[in-house]
């Protein structure tokens, strides 16, 4: 089973509908995992691919503000 972790905002994973595929990607050997970017990537691994969108969440780290910046620490 492959394991792949991802981060996607509130209106992208409603978009996307990850939640009603999840038993499609589990069947063809897919193991989707939500990560929890208040703590480190590592503690939440291994994982074999990262999927992300953390664009926004770049932007307001950029911007100064601390709740966004510990998030992308925690990702890194």
């Amino acid at each position: 089973m492959r394991r792949v972790g991802y981060w996607i905002s509130e209106k992208k994973k409603k978009k996307l509908d990850f939640e009603s595929h999840r038993e499609l990607f589990r069947n063809a050997g897919i193991d989707l995992v939500e990560i929890d970017l208040s703590r480190s990537v590592e503690s939440q691994g291994p994982f074999d691919l990262m999927v992300h969108k953390v664009t926004d969440l770049f932007a307001l780290a950029v911007d100064g503000d601390a709740s966004a910046e510990n998030a992308i620490k925690n990702f890194e």
